[in-house]
Formats: C-alpha cells, structure tokens, sequence
C-alpha cells in the first residue's frame, strides 16, 4: 500500500484487531487504509508513492486479499468523510462509513 501523498504517520497499529495506517496529509485530511500491515511507524514522514505496509492476507469478507481506503478532514466529532476518489481526481461511491453505534464506542485511533 502506497502514501496518497506526503504526510506523517499518525498511527500505525491495530483497531479492532484489524492493522491499519493513518497518515495526516496537507489541509487537515487524514488517509486511513486497513487492514494493512505497517512498515512505517507513528512520526514517520512519507512521500506521496511511498510504500507504508502490505494488505494484510484474511480481510475477513473479500475473497480475495482487500484494502478500504478512507479520508476524513480535520478532527471534528463525528469525524466528517470524505469520498477519496474524489481526491483522485475521479467521483465514487463512499463505501464505508462508521455506523452512529460504532461511532461512539470506537476511539479513534489518532484522537
């Protein structure tokens, strides 16, 4: 798994059992991908194209090995969301979004 562009990392770990990476990038976003494992580590600085781990083998629901991307700006709560095609360049879908539920309970990893 490669930066989407330079940043710091801000958390290289696990949630939920699940490894993932954050990388804070210019204008406040914050890019999460999961179920990675890190090469990096939290203060890391990294360039855009930069490796920052590996998909991890088992997501749990794809067939095959899967990544989800997901960018969120600033540091307000509920965090706000952002469809990362769009910082492609392209329009998608936002596949996933934390459930209010999960909201609550879950701390998020970078506060």
């Amino acid at each position: 798994m490669l930066a989407p562009g330079d940043g710091v990392v801000t958390f290289a770990g696990r949630v939920a059992g699940r490894p993932l990476v954050t990388v804070a990038l210019a204008g406040g976003l914050r890019s999460s991908v999961e179920p990675v494992v890190p090469d990096v580590a939290a203060g890391d600085r990294v360039k855009a194209g930069e490796l920052v781990g590996s998909v991890a083998a088992g997501g749990g629901h794809c067939s095959q090995p899967c990544a989800h991307w997901g960018v969120r700006a600033g540091r307000s709560d509920p965090p706000v969301y952002l469809d990362p095609m769009t910082l492609l360049g392209g329009a998608g879908p936002i596949i996933l979004l934390p459930e209010p539920t999960i909201q609550r309970r879950a701390a998020w990893p970078d506060g």
